[in-house]
């Protein structure tokens, strides 16, 4: 019944709105393949995922972009924008804030959400990482989508001059560190190959110690982690951390030390 309401409600919306509003329009491919009309130039825009309105905020006017989800912390300024609830959706607020587009990942929007949006005449915009000069040309992309092609061409640029000092200083260190990127602890859940993350920590210098071909997110065999893996704990934030979250479900993780060069690091959410 209520989604029915919203469908009434952006209807009367559509009425009310000046020609010149709905005048220019593009049509795009998002990421994921869906074709999609968005204004030639947007003017409220928002992101379902921290790591978008991370890019918006670097990209964007930010005058445009109407609010945040609440796991959106950086940067400090983003505090002050409208909070809307991304697990669940919060329909209803969402509809309330007149989006042009709103910009997710693959993975964290569902494409049963981002159908509802698109009914109530909001276009949903999906990217999708696998590597990270995906990262930059979804920056590109970015600006592009919001005609502020320039600043996003900057950014893209120097961070792909920064990513490339890194590797090279990564290269010329030669030891290649097994890392073991680990996301959920009980039961365990690791990145496996060809993710984003998997690639960062080739980029860094390190390698996974999973066989290939593996799974995106996978579960390492019984055993495996305690003699093939044998990760030293790391976790994402080191100086905060221990191996006692990983000490009950991977003994090895507790016992491993200086001698076993490989890191195990519990993700960050997205």
């Amino acid at each position: 019944m209520r989604y029915r309401f919203l469908l009434f409600f952006v209807a009367g919306l559509a009425g009310c709105q000046p020609e010149a509003r709905q005048a220019a329009t593009v049509v795009v491919k998002d990421d994921l393949g869906r074709t999609l009309t968005l204004p030639a130039v947007p003017r409220r825009v928002l992101a379902l995922a921290p790591s978008m309105t991370e890019m918006l905020y670097a990209v964007a006017d930010t005058a445009t972009i109407v609010a945040r989800v609440p796991q959106d912390d950086y940067p400090a300024a983003v505090r002050q924008k409208p909070v809307v609830n991304n697990f669940p959706l919060d329909l209803e607020k969402l509809v309330l804030l007149r989006p042009d587009v709103v910009f997710t990942i693959e993975g964290i929007t569902s494409i049963d959400d981002a159908q509802r949006l698109q009914e109530l005449g909001i276009p949903v915009y999906y990217q999708r990482y696998r590597r990270v000069e995906d990262v930059f040309a979804g920056i590109e992309k970015l600006g592009s989508l919001l005609s502020r092609q320039p600043q996003a061409q900057h950014l893209a640029d120097s961070l792909r001059r920064e990513l490339k000092t890194l590797a090279d200083d990564a290269s010329r260190r030669g030891m290649a560190p097994k890392v073991l990127a680990i996301t959920w602890q009980d039961p365990i859940y690791c990145y496996g190959q060809n993710t984003l993350f998997t690639d960062e920590i080739r980029l860094a210098g390190g390698k996974t110690p999973l066989p290939k071909p593996s799974r995106s997110l996978t579960r390492p065999s019984p055993g495996s982690t305690s003699s093939s893996l044998t990760p030293t704990c790391y976790s994402a934030a080191a100086s905060r951390s221990s191996t006692a979250p990983f000490s009950g479900t991977t003994p090895s993780c507790a016992a491993s030390g200086p001698t076993k060069p490989a890191v195990c690091i519990p993700s960050r959410a997205t």
